[in-house]
């Protein structure tokens, strides 16, 4: 493996592994899992203010974590397919 593809898979798992660095964006990633949330609950149910949770949220669709889709006015947030693939496919020992 060349020096560029073992920089760039460190940078991605760097990118990864500070995405659910996070309590907040872990308990996230937990819910989504077990179902679809609109920003609404999510906000509710973690107790934090808009601004915050969008931080987060952008922090874990960046990463791949999760996913939103829009229904009418609210958006939705699933975890993606490749979730669990996402770090799997990335540890280095």
């Amino acid at each position: 493996m060349v020096q560029s593809q073992i920089n760039k898979i460190a940078i991605n798992v760097r990118k990864n592994l500070r995405a659910i660095d996070d309590l907040t964006r872990l308990k996230l990633c937990i819910m989504v899992k077990e179902k679809p949330y609109h920003v609404k609950e999510l906000i509710k149910r973690l107790k934090i203010e808009a601004t915050l949770l969008s931080h987060h949220l952008a922090i874990l669709r960046d990463a791949g974590f999760i996913k939103s889709t829009r229904e009418g006015k609210q958006v939705i947030y699933t975890r993606t397919k490749e979730t669990p693939l996402v770090l799997k496919d990335q540890i280095v020992f």
